[in-house]
C-alpha cells in the first residue's frame, strides 16, 4: 500500500530551485552589469515570485500532512469507496511525466449508517490509475465531521515502473 502524494510537494519542489536560480543568477547579472541595477534585473523578481510561489505551496501540503497526522491520531477512520476521480485539465503546468493533479470524491458509511460524500485534497494521480487499482481511507475529526481528511493509497503498487516516494 503506497500512499498518493500531495501535488503541493510537486509545486514546491520545482517552483523554490528555479525561484532560488532566478534570484541568484538576477543578483549576479545586477552586479557584473552595467544596463541594470542590482534589484532591477528583471530576473530577480520573477525569482522572487517564485520563491513566494514553491514556499506557499511547501506551507499548505506541510499544514495538510500535519491535519491528516493528527486525525490519524485522535479522528474516526472509515474506508472508503472512490466514486469519481477528477483530473484538473491538461493544459494547467501541474502535469508532470505520467501523473496530472486532480481530486477524488469518495463515499463512505459512518457509524449511524449514513453515506457521506467528500473531497480528498489535490493529489497527484497517475494515468493509469482508476477506482479499481486506488483505495481510500477518510479520517473524520470526533467532535466536528466537517473536518475530514482523505488518504488516498495504491491498492498493488506492482504495475508500476517508478516506485519513488517524493514526500
Amino acid at each position: 500500500m503506497r500512499r498518493i502524494w500531495m501535488a503541493g510537494y510537486l509545486v514546491a519542489v520545482i517552483a523554490l530551485p528555479l525561484g532560488l536560480g532566478l534570484f541568484i543568477g538576477g543578483l549576479f547579472m545586477g552586479h557584473y552589469s552595467d544596463e541594470f541595477g542590482l534589484l532591477l534585473n528583471p530576473l530577480t523578481p520573477q525569482g522572487a515570485v517564485w520563491l513566494l510561489i514553491g514556499l506557499i505551496a511547501l506551507a499548505a501540503a506541510r499544514r495538510g500532512r500535519r491535519r491528516l497526522n493528527r486525525l490519524k491520531d485522535y479522528g474516526l477512520r472509515y474506508d472508503a469507496e472512490i466514486t469519481n476521480i477528477r483530473l484538473w485539465a491538461m493544459h494547467i503546468p501541474a502535469r508532470t511525466a505520467g501523473a496530472a493533479a486532480g481530486r477524488a470524491e469518495c463515499v463512505y458509511v459512518n457509524e449511524r449508517g449514513e453515506r457521506c460524500l467528500v473531497k480528498s485534497r489535490a493529489m497527484m494521480i497517475g494515468y493509469g490509475d482508476s477506482n479499481a487499482t486506488l483505495g481510500a481511507t477518510v479520517y473524520v475529526d470526533r467532535d466536528d465531521p466537517a473536518r475530514y481528511e482523505v488518504e488516498i493509497f495504491r491498492k498493488n503498487s506492482a504495475n508500476f515502473q517508478v516506485d519513488r516516494d517524493y514526500r
